[in-house]
């Protein structure tokens, strides 16, 4: 049973190639800005999806003011997150920014270490 970790550490090229969107060289579909207008007036999208699209915006990206405040003015639902987590999430980031693949995937075990079971081995 080989880990992605292994994978990494002997090969970096796997994930470079892998994850370069000029490796995909076809064609991108495009429309006009007419057919946009016209496709997007003939679509309805609750304001409840939409809150919940901009809150999982300001989570993701690691906006916790933002998030709090939003909730505070929406009264979206953030039952389902853990806007304390957006701290860990910004650190791990960082470090994998930097290249700190350990540091980055010993933070993600201190912090959920079933999502460190399920990604390094498969």
């Amino acid at each position: 049973q080989m880990c992605i970790r292994d994978r990494y550490m002997g090969n970096k090229s796997i994930f470079r190639s892998s994850m370069n969107p000029e490796s995909n060289n076809r064609p991108k579909p495009t429309i006009s800005l007419a057919e946009w207008q016209r496709k997007s007036s003939e679509v309805s999208i609750p304001k409840l999806q939409i809150n919940k699209l901009i809150m999982n915006f300001f989570v993701v990206e690691g906006y916790k003011e933002a998030a709090e405040k939003f909730q505070k003015e929406s009264g979206t639902d953030v039952s389902n997150l853990d806007l304390s987590s957006i701290e860990e999430r910004i650190e791990i980031r960082s470090l994998i920014h930097k290249g700190q693949i350990d540091k980055a995937i010993t933070r993600v075990n201190e912090f959920n270490p079933e999502v460190v079971l399920r990604l390094l081995c498969v």
